[in-house]
């Protein structure tokens, strides 16, 4: 197809009509000299209306970058124009221009016929888009600071639990760019002591992140407590937190699990909602998960029945109770993991309570994608 002079010349008139009308700026420039290790320098061979407007340098056309920006600032735009021109690439990045207050993405690329290639520079202002982000980065932080101290006002302290007792809270790592160090959720742990030297273990999972489930979390916990202090029974405090949990919004689909145990012989009466089971370890004997009913999680099933399960510990074995964010990895199945804690419990039986806790915590890294984890360890003299 062959096309006519006057049709390019027409159809050329059209695309600078059309550069001419953009809201973002769009510049042409050439490298001053061809050769790369000349001292590098662009002068400016057509721009638009906006550019201008974008860059905050009028009547450039015809000039050198030198001659219309501070030294300094040659020196940085040179270096970045020539990054593109020595390639024949395309860059995009984004630039404060600190005179003028505003953010500007800049995307360059090589044009121009062969033998004398020129760059097309586009301005887009980002101001807004930028100060919207940062903006709901501090209202996320903000929100997480309010769910962090929720969550700590709630827990117990680790420090005052009856003695073979540790129980251990681990927020969520998010390692994503830009995201927050520390992600509370709504695992919770508590440990209530009950008349005939008999201790009471609980350990819970609500869904979700943030605010709202540290909320739930309360909610589910301050009720479990109560409840475990009527002292009817694991199977009757999951019975009544299903009816709670159906009252509170967010709270369908918690997991929890609740042991009481009889200190003095080690027998243990277990009950789970949906929850992982719990492990027991011995010095030098491996490990083995407790058997039992295993019902669905709260508000899951109405009207569920509640199960019970029965156990009796061994002297110096180790039980431990604790959430997915221990065993759950998105690169190998979770039966993997519940195995790996159990290793790590029997490896580590033959420590104190506390230093087993601190110990699976630094032995077993936080889950990816960010989750937390709470977990409760009691040791059987």
């Amino acid at each position: 197809m062959v096309v006519s002079d006057d049709a390019l010349e027409a159809w050329a008139s059209v695309c600078e009509s059309v550069l001419l009308g953009l809201p973002e700026g769009v510049c042409l420039i050439e490298r001053t000299s061809a050769l790369p290790g000349d001292r590098a320098d662009y002068r400016y061979l057509w721009a638009n209306g906006a550019a201008a407007d974008h860059s905050g340098v009028a009547g450039a056309v015809g000039r050198t970058l030198r001659e219309v920006v501070p030294e300094d600032e040659a020196d940085e735009w040179c270096a970045v124009y020539d990054e593109v021109w020595l390639r024949h690439g395309r860059l995009r990045f984004t630039k404060a221009l600190t005179s003028r207050g505003r953010v500007q993405e800049l995307t360059a690329f090589t044009a121009g016929p062969p033998g004398r290639p020129v760059l097309a520079v586009v301005f887009r202002d980002v101001t807004d888009e930028v100060l919207s982000r940062a903006l709901r980065s501090t209202r996320e932080r903000e929100v997480n600071e309010i769910a962090s101290a929720l969550q700590h006002a709630i827990l117990s302290p680790t420090t005052a639990l009856p003695d073979g007792v540790a129980a251990r809270y681990r927020p969520a790592v998010d390692s994503a760019p830009g995201g927050h160090p520390l992600l509370v959720c709504g695992d919770f742990h508590d440990v209530v002591g009950l008349p005939g030297e008999r201790c009471a273990l609980v350990v819970g999972d609500v869904t979700g992140k943030g605010l709202r489930a540290a909320t739930v979390m309360g909610q589910l916990r301050s009720a479990a407590r109560a409840l475990v202090l009527e002292d009817r029974g694991p199977a009757h405090v999951l019975a009544a937190l299903d009816r709670f949990a159906e009252l509170v919004d967010g709270a369908h689909m918690t997991t929890i699990v609740c042991a009481v145990v009889h200190t003095p012989t080690g027998e243990l009466v277990h009950a789970s909602a949906g929850h992982l089971p719990v492990v027991v370890a011995g010095a030098g004997e491996g490990y083995r998960l407790l058997d039992g009913p295993q019902g669905p999680p709260l508000a899951c099933v109405p009207g569920v029945a509640r199960g019970e399960g029965t156990a009796r510990l061994r002297p110096g074995e180790t039980l431990l109770l604790y959430t997915d964010g221990l065993v759950e990895r998105r690169d190998h199945p979770i039966d993997d993991g519940i195995a790996q804690v159990g290793r790590g419990l029997a490896a580590l039986a033959g420590l104190a309570p506390e230093e087993v806790a601190d110990r699976l915590l630094e032995l077993i890294p936080p889950a990816l994608p960010a989750d937390d984890t709470a977990l409760v360890v009691y040791r059987h003299r």
